[in-house]
């Protein structure tokens, strides 16, 4: 609804009220938020794990021959598996 281009007093009026009624009880989603020392060993993680990657890419002599294109794909798929190892670091703690 609010991506309507034009609104009615009674669309306003319905929005407002929603969102009022959102503030009365976005509480509830707290719970689901990460904290500041989740966010920090988090980040300490993926540092990690990134200059691990860059190190494994760097040690390895076939880095060299590749493409720049070949070379990305390397860097995303590294990407992915990080945030995979992220993701699963996180829900074991």
């Amino acid at each position: 609804m609010a991506c309507d281009r034009y609104h009615t007093e009674a669309t306003i009026e319905y929005m407002e009220n929603y969102l009022e009624e959102f503030h009365c009880h976005k509480d509830v989603f707290s719970g689901f938020r990460s904290s500041d020392s989740a966010k920090k060993i988090s980040e300490a993680f993926k540092k990690q794990l990134t200059l691990d990657k860059q190190d494994e890419r760097e040690s390895d002599s076939a880095w060299n021959n590749l493409s720049a294109a070949a070379k990305h794909r390397c860097i995303d798929e590294d990407k992915t598996q990080i945030r995979s190892e992220i993701a699963q670091h996180l829900v074991g703690e």
